[in-house]
């Protein structure tokens, strides 16, 4: 079972109401969650602890570790204030995004990496294939090789240039998304705020710093918008969400609008650079034939002209 169902389906049990024991003996016997319900089972037995050992169950369904460390403390607060359920639709809807970005990314990049591909096998066929087939022609054969490695690498620098781009466009506002996706679940999850920015700037890779600035400024007395002001962790626009949260008194719905914002421009970023994927590969292959036409074609052209 993948890891998103078998979240969705605790989801659903939880949404009607059935109790920990319940689930974990429904799990146990059907055929299809048997083995993940007795698993379930000896995770409980070993920790006491329901939400814990359901994390380590969805993850022996990827073999990946990343839901304990990004979820596990959201999952333990939130059962401790009957919202277990909410934390759930939390992790599904990360679980969606996270399987929506690799499902666009692998659609968009199967055409131009192949497009790639055939250009590599063609240069490693004329780069070391030509000296058979050229041998009693009088053609300069070091003339189409230097013409195919330089082909090559001008190619070589356009799928770079590529890549920059698209590592750009992933890592962009992936600090601002992340962190107030994550502020927005342990918000739901009756975490208090500090304890929430301390496990969050644990989770949080990038901005790890700017993270604990703030939280250093909050302990000295400051207000969570006014520190982020003062760190300077954020633009203008989430600056003055926060103190309008604050002001208002729905700092929740501030995270929650804030939370959208950035996954959606993340997103956006994303698909524009998806995209051009597909017109990109186009013309770097266009690039390299007009390069193998001048530089390959030309001089076999030119050496087989006394011949005819």
């Amino acid at each position: 079972m993948k890891q998103r169902d078998f979240i969705s389906l605790v989801h659903k049990f939880l949404e009607y109401g059935m109790a920990p024991g319940m689930i974990v003996h429904t799990l146990e016997k059907d055929r299809s969650t048997r083995k993940l319900g007795l698993y379930l089972q000896n995770k409980i037995d070993e920790t006491g602890d329901f939400s814990e050992s359901l994390l380590k169950t969805a993850e022996q369904c990827s073999k990946k570790t990343d839901l304990i460390k990004r979820y596990g403390p959201l999952l333990k607060a939130s059962e401790e204030t009957g919202n277990l359920d909410g934390a759930l639709a939390c992790i599904l809807r990360y679980l969606d995004q996270k399987e929506e970005a690799g499902k666009s990314l692998l659609g968009s990049l199967v055409y131009p990496v192949f497009m790639i591909s055939l250009v590599m096998v063609l240069s490693a066929f004329l780069s070391f294939g030509c000296n058979t087939l050229l041998a009693n022609t009088g053609i300069d054969v070091q003339k189409i090789q230097n013409g195919v490695l330089i082909s090559s690498a001008a190619v070589m620098a356009a799928i770079l240039v590529f890549m920059l781009a698209g590592f750009w466009a992933w890592g962009k506002d992936k600090f601002q998304a992340d962190f107030f996706n994550l502020l927005r679940n342990f918000s739901e999850g009756k975490m208090p705020l500090e304890k929430s920015l301390q496990l969050i700037a644990g989770i949080v890779t990038n901005g790890r710093i700017k993270i604990l600035e703030i939280l250093n400024s909050i302990k000295e007395g400051e207000s969570f918008s006014k520190s982020c002001i003062k760190t300077g962790a954020f633009d203008t626009f989430c600056d003055y969400w926060l103190l309008y949260g604050e002001e208002t008194g729905m700092s929740q719905e501030t995270f929650n609008v804030l939370s959208m914002y950035f996954e959606k421009r993340r997103l956006e970023r994303r698909r524009n650079f998806l995209r051009m994927a597909e017109p990109c590969a186009n013309g770097i292959t266009g690039i390299y034939i007009f390069l193998l036409m001048v530089k390959v074609a030309l001089p076999v052209l030119t050496g087989l002209m006394p011949k005819i």
